[in-house]
């Protein structure tokens, strides 16, 4: 069984928990951290049935020995939180966009790689048949001067 511990509680940790909860079995969630709302985490703990709840990232990071670190905080935190947690030893799925800046991707992947630990961007459309479908018809429309899409 593969554990993960949340960083967020935010609508898309919601989504994500009820996803894991109905598709992924084998996915166990042992902790989630409340930034601000605390009261939210508890109310997410309760009904995905989460056994802990961190106020502190560095007491979740250590306290835990979970598969990966799901961060699901606001985007200028991803790179930070992120951070510790690669020091720390951990595996990262990091909801998009990974970091603000390139810079600081660069640097999250070479710690990865140097500390031998996965780091994944929450990207899951490219998986997705009709993202594939669309990858093979854009060559029979012809020369793709503008896209506008809408990704909720």
């Amino acid at each position: 069984m593969t554990t993960i511990s949340i960083v967020g509680t935010g609508k898309i940790v919601a989504e994500v928990l009820l996803m894991l909860r109905q598709e992924q079995p084998a996915i166990r969630v042992d902790a989630i951290l409340a930034h601000s709302n605390l009261e939210r985490a508890s109310q997410l703990a309760d009904t995905y049935g989460i056994p802990h709840v961190y106020t502190d990232y560095g007491q979740l990071l250590h306290a835990t020995d979970s598969d990966f670190i799901y961060i699901a905080n606001v985007n200028d935190q991803h790179y930070p939180y992120a951070l510790l947690a690669l020091h720390a030893g951990r595996n990262l799925i990091i909801e998009k966009p990974v970091c603000l800046h390139p810079a600081e991707l660069d640097d999250l992947v070479r710690i990865a790689r140097t500390k031998e630990l996965f780091l994944f961007e929450a990207m899951t459309f490219r998986h997705m048949p009709n993202y594939r479908a669309f990858c093979n018809d854009v060559p029979k429309i012809g020369r793709v001067r503008l896209v506008e899409a809408n990704f909720t």
